[in-house]
């Protein structure tokens, strides 16, 4: 199943890095596109909320760590420290303190 590139052809080898290379940079433009839409509609926050609350929930949608009204992602900390579910949430999780040995 699994073949070494040197076995490859090498316009087989172009091809792939020319895709890789398309790809690479299609994201970093669909990146910078988000950038400048995510900064366009937090200037219409407060003439359309409604707009600005449906943009939110299908930036949320997509990428979990774009950042709530309060400035706070899953991955923004909010007492989750980066991407956990909070102390209050979490609490006990880790089980009963350890016993010493009687």
């Amino acid at each position: 199943m699994y073949a070494p590139l040197a076995a490859l052809p090498t316009n087989q080898q172009n091809k792939g890095e020319a895709m890789r290379d398309t790809a690479k940079q299609t994201v970093q433009d669909i990146e910078g596109v988000l950038q400048r839409l995510d900064t366009q509609i937090d200037s219409l926050r407060d003439e359309i909320p409604g707009l600005a609350q449906r943009y939110d929930d299908a930036r949320r949608t997509a990428d979990p760590s774009y950042p709530t009204l309060t400035g706070v992602g899953r991955k923004s900390g909010g007492d989750g420290s980066e991407g956990g579910i909070g102390q209050a949430a979490g609490a006990g999780v880790g089980g009963p303190e350890p016993q010493p040995f009687s």
